[in-house]
């Protein structure tokens, strides 16, 4: 992902975080609300308080936070990335999804989400489990772990959610397979679920029998887990690719609740499918990477192995060479030996003619100097009926067992 700097003064900051909201103004530069909220803080640039975009749509000019210093006005580098949420598709996406925009909760869960409904059934039906959370399952349900307390009510901001989400076209649905709901956007699938926070209590020990060991009244009491009444949605496939300041969590707070998130919620749901995109993309663009790199490995070892059978050819003809010089050397050496043989013969009166013993060996003799001569016409030889032997090998081996 490349890194890109932007270079802005100060000033030219403050007057665009108090010219929009700063959740649109991050977009710009690929970046999260937090994370631009960070770089004001650290240059003292004050930014516009709870309820004031809210207000300047009814006031003309809502009182402004004067910039502390506006004398000293350095050079800001805001380091952004080329992130998927700048693609044209994903940013007609978010605009569906304006921070600002409120999307309503039912009062009652009378005509709700079939999802809704058939999950509203499956926890009553379910027992209380360890620290009074409910038990269900989760196949084929919207993925919900709350108190009895808390149900209706978060199954009420999942209705609301759910709407909203199909109202802008998404499909949103139980799978058999994965545990609890998933909304498919832009071709990827974002799961969520909302859960209850436990909160620790100290809770007084039941009063027993006087038998038994004695106990301070320090020990009177436990730390037990309890539902606190908190709830909290959560993206399920952000939290892999959380990065980049994406948010996958959206929790009850002092000032405010998850029904006031609910916009967001859909635009972090956005950012998560866009950020899975992007994954995939570079997934798949390694795997092709790896492909060719893999091509080009077998491209080159077989450029070797080519290499290396004319490099094995051309020896093997270097040796022939050498081989049949060698062998018109030693039929040269023969013919001189069989000559000298011939003459200490003739010295020594023997007997030399065609039929005479010496006679026979010298006309064999020069049959294997021409046989190794490579410029003469090589005569037969019984030595050529070697290859023979050589076929038959295995069908004996076969026959003998062997």
């Amino acid at each position: 992902m490349e890194e890109k700097i932007v270079r802005i003064t100060r000033k030219a900051l403050y007057d665009e975080v108090w010219a929009e909201p700063m959740a649109k103004l991050a977009k710009k530069y690929s970046m999260s609300d937090v994370g631009l909220a960070k770089i004001c803080r650290k240059n003292d640039i004050p930014r516009p308080g709870r309820g004031y975009w809210a207000r300047k749509q009814y006031m003309r000019s809502p009182p402004m936070i004067p910039l502390p210093n506006p004398s000293h006005n350095p050079e800001i580098e805001i380091r952004e990335h080329d992130h998927p949420e700048r693609d044209p598709e994903v940013q007609r996406e978010l605009a569906k999804a304006e921070l600002e925009e409120v999307i309503p909760v039912p009062e009652t869960l009378r005509g709700a989400h079939p999802l809704v409904h058939a999950t509203l059934q499956a926890l009553e039906a379910s027992a209380l489990v360890e620290h009074g959370l409910i038990s269900m399952p989760r196949q084929g349900y919207l993925s919900v772990r709350v108190s009895k307390n808390s149900m209706r009510r978060a199954l009420r901001i999942l209705d609301g959610l759910i709407k909203a989400l199909e109202s802008r076209g998404y499909k949103v649905f139980a799978s058999e397979s994965t545990a609890g709901a998933m909304v498919e956007i832009t071709g990827q699938r974002v799961g969520f679920r909302i859960d209850e926070r436990l909160e620790t209590q100290k809770v007084e020990k039941q009063v027993g029998d006087l038998t038994g060991h004695y106990e301070f009244r320090h020990n009177a009491f436990r730390m037990e887990q309890a539902p606190s009444g908190n709830l909290c949605i959560e993206i399920s496939e952000a939290m892999w690719c959380n990065s980049g300041g994406l948010r996958h969590r959206w929790a009850d707070g002092k000032k405010a609740k998850v029904e006031d998130h609910l916009a967001g919620i859909i635009a972090g749901m956005i950012a998560s499918a866009a950020r899975q995109a992007e994954q995939a993309a570079l997934d798949e663009a390694r795997h092709k990477e790896q492909e060719a790199e893999e091509k080009r490995r077998k491209e080159k070892q077989r450029l070797r192995e080519e290499l290396a059978a004319k490099i094995q050819e051309e020896q093997d003809r270097v040796d022939g060479l050498l081989q049949q010089a060698d062998n018109w050397a030693n039929s040269h050496r023969l013919r001189d030996f069989i000559a000298a043989m011939k003459a200490t013969a003739e010295r020594n009166g023997e007997a030399v003619g065609p039929e005479s013993d010496l006679g026979k060996f010298m006309i064999w003799a020069l049959k294997q100097a021409d046989r190794l001569d490579p410029l003469a016409k090589s005569p037969p030889s019984i030595l050529d009926r070697a290859a023979e032997i050589a076929e038959s090998e295995p069908e004996r081996r076969n026959v003998w067992g062997l």
